[in-house]
């Protein structure tokens, strides 16, 4: 019935939020937090997983501040949010719809 398929389309974020906390910080997000030591052992860990040596130098980001929410909606990102946005609505509408017309798609 519609419980099973909810359950269904439930699981792959289900599934993500437990993955989530085996996953690394990215370097970049690492060095502008100023865990050097942490971003230096997902890059040799990343080096290690693609066999390759580990690039010589410092970790260091230039004039990079954290990003805010409303970033995502400023220039030049405003064209990119406003599509995801309608693609998240037309796919939830689109799930739903048919989990509620389930009943109706089986008489067609």
């Amino acid at each position: 019935g519609w419980r099973i398929q909810i359950l269904l389309t439930a699981l792959p974020c289900l599934l993500m939020l437990i993955l989530m906390h085996f996953m690394d910080e990215s370097p970049r997000y690492l060095t502008i937090k100023d865990e050097k030591k942490r971003a230096m052992v997902v890059i040799e860990k990343m080096c290690t997983d693609n066999k390759v040596e580990v690039p010589s130098g410092t970790l260091f980001c230039s004039d990079v501040r954290s990003g805010e929410y409303k970033d995502i909606w400023a220039q030049p990102h405003t064209k990119g949010s406003i599509e995801i946005t309608i693609h998240f609505i037309c796919n939830m509408f689109l799930v739903f719809g048919w989990v509620l017309n389930k009943s109706l798609l089986g008489k067609i």
